[in-house]
């Protein structure tokens, strides 16, 4: 219960480690363009967002910013360039393309509401900031009685008044099991009807029966502790406070009042089909015993299954809006990006899960649709956005179809195999230490005291979650780089020493230093059919590579780029490491900027296509 005294509804659009925000650099020329492709710009603007924003290999004690910035810069005209030519092949048109771009809209639609609507009504007085000084200087210790019930609140708040004792009645009830001290409160920490009523009482008396949502208290101060000068952090608190619970209460009055009447239904038939076809692969995939006990999610294969599992019923309206209604498709696309989790499997609690799912779709894009009849998709901050995403995407998208088109049959196989001594190499090895937590904030504090000089090791033993890894300061011991997902993939590129991170999985985040990289060893034992997949995939990759190389050099040279050199290497950097996340007005978040790999190969055969004028 003790829980039940702090603010609930803090809702902020821009969540995340505050000093990296803070250290994010503004310059003058935010707006000058740093290097061109075609038409496509990269602003200073842009690249500092991206590139502050993104995580990089870096050691303990150095971080290469001059290498890593032109690294960087040839990534985003990769992007850039790689765009512009998904653009020519049509790429933009597809379902996937689409689906992306209108959810990445409609959030983006949401927070600019939510933005005008709610966050540039805040106006802090300077009453409130006076009566925030005089609060964040006391530090109370309190204790609170707590009843469901009306009249039983009354009935101890009128035994107090006669003189009964606080603590006697308090012991005899259950939540004194709670509170076995008095807490120690301040400004910001309780809710406010509570923290309004306990600040006008002196040490030894208490507070009239006190209604919150969840019930009634009465709350008593023990001590009363003055401190007389006050900090910025504390001046900063004060402003933070009371602008998160004015926020609060124009967020509450604007969810009245714009949701007031409105019925939009979803077809009940094909609600109840949809939900007996995620019942059934949720069953499916978590029959074991080894299944997650408290989590449960469906990833885009799952999606993908169910889908053509409903394939005559795609084109059928599920969410009934008068105009542009929603599709059993459309619904169950834009399900893939975004997920769908239950805490349970159980048929009624998944039943209200999805209940609930499918009625926070509705407000959403009534929410969007509303963002959308004020134009503020032609808000620049909302145009500016999107087109970063839609550039990552469309080259995302182009090299994908890349790798899909490469085929290797198996007399090419059988020439590699046998122009290399019929030998296989096993995949490297490495050696990773992790530092692991579901709290992207841990995460920052341990690549803070990094920054501080504390040893990986060190952090690994304070930070991680998981008792095997504190044990042993993150080893992860020898592995090939074909195992552990991304990690694995992230290990092969970097550097002995070189730290990585955060990486997002399924579970959390990860940040990894690679100690030690072993070359595969040759394994002649294999037979040419026992190796020819692993073969076809090794030509596959290095064939997408060399592709992806020329592509992007060849449309280089056909659109033109420019690179304003010394604006480059003149820009400062954050040597902090960490990735970010945008949480939006009205629910939702992704990272604050697309991550992309590096991929810088491809400049050096565009310098060469320059030299030789022709290819």
């Amino acid at each position: 219960m003790q829980k039940k005294l702090k603010s609930t509804l803090m809702k902020t659009i821009l969540i995340m480690i505050s000093f990296l925000l803070l250290s994010l650099h503004l310059y003058a020329q935010s707006n000058s363009v740093l290097a061109k492709a075609g038409n496509e710009e990269i602003t200073v603007d842009e690249f500092l967002k991206r590139f502050e924003f993104s995580p990089h290999a870096r050691t303990e004690t150095a971080f290469d910013s001059a290498t890593t910035k032109r690294d960087f810069l040839y990534t985003l005209l990769a992007e850039k360039i790689l765009s512009q030519k998904a653009k020519e092949l049509g790429i933009q048109n597809t379902p996937e393309i689409k689906t992306v771009m209108k959810y990445l809209s409609d959030l983006y639609l949401r927070d600019a509401l939510y933005q005008k609507e709610i966050k540039d009504k805040v106006k802090i007085s300077s009453n409130e900031i006076a009566e925030g000084k005089f609060k964040i200087s006391r530090t109370l210790k309190t204790k609170f009685i707590f009843s469901e019930n009306r009249d039983e609140i009354e009935s101890i708040y009128n035994k107090l008044k006669a003189g009964l004792s606080f603590d006697s009645l308090l012991s005899i009830r259950p939540e004194n099991k709670e509170q076995p001290q008095p807490s120690e409160v301040t400004f910001g920490t309780m809710n406010k009807a509570i923290e309004d009523s306990v600040y006008k009482l002196f040490p030894g008396q208490f507070t009239s029966p006190i209604k919150l949502k969840e019930g009634w208290y009465i709350c008593k101060v023990y001590d009363v502790q003055t401190k007389q000068d006050l900090t910025q952090e504390d001046l900063k608190k004060i402003e933070n406070v009371i602008r998160a619970r004015q926020e609060d209460a124009i967020y509450e009055n604007f969810y009245k009042k714009f949701f007031k009447g409105i019925v939009i239904n979803a077809n009940r038939n094909l609600f109840d089909e949809i939900y007996k076809h995620l019942l059934r692969r949720f069953t499916a995939k978590y029959s074991d015993e080894s299944s997650p006990k408290n989590k449960f999610d469906l990833n885009e294969s799952d999606i993908d299954s169910i889908k053509k599992s409903l394939s005559t019923k795609l084109d059928s309206v599920f969410i009934k809006f008068k105009k542009d209604p929603v599709t059993v498709n459309q619904f169950l696309s834009e399900m893939k990006l975004i997920s769908f989790w239950t805490d349970s499997i159980e048929p009624k609690r998944l039943h209200t899960i999805f209940n609930s799912y499918v009625a926070n779709y509705i407000q959403n894009s009534l929410l969007s649709r509303e963002a959308k009849k004020r134009h503020y998709d032609e808000l620049p901050e909302v145009k500016n956005n999107l087109k970063m995403w839609e550039d990552f995407y469309l080259a995302n998208r182009l090299m994908t179809k890349v790798f899909s088109q490469i085929n290797v049959n198996d007399k090419e196989a059988l020439d590699f195999y046998e122009k290399n001594g019929q030998t296989v190499h096993a995949p490297d090895t490495v050696r990773v230490l992790e530092i692991f937590s579901h709290n992207l904030d841990t995460i920052s504090q341990a690549l803070k005291e990094m920054e501080n000089k504390m040893s990986f090791e060190d952090a690994a033993s304070i930070y991680n979650e998981t008792d095997s890894l504190k044990l042993s300061k993150g080893n992860l011991g020898y592995f090939p780089v074909t195992e552990k997902g991304e990690i694995g993939k992230q290990a092969d590129k970097l550097k002995v020493g070189e730290i990585f991170g955060p990486i997002k999985n399924n579970n959390g985040y990860s940040l990894i230093k690679l100690v030690d990289k072993r070359k595969g060893s040759v394994i002649d034992s294999l037979g040419f059919d026992e190796a020819k997949s692993d073969l076809k995939n090794i030509i596959r990759t290095e064939r997408m590579y060399k592709t992806l190389d020329t592509l992007t050099a060849k449309s280089a040279v056909k659109y033109g780029i420019t690179v304003n050199e010394k604006l480059l290497s003149d820009l400062k950097t954050t040597t902090i490491n960490m990735l970010v996340f945008k949480r939006f007005g009205f629910g939702g978040q992704i990272t604050v900027v697309p991550y992309s790999p590096l991929f810088a190969t491809w400049y050096k055969i565009y310098l060469d296509y320059l030299n030789k004028s022709v290819f």
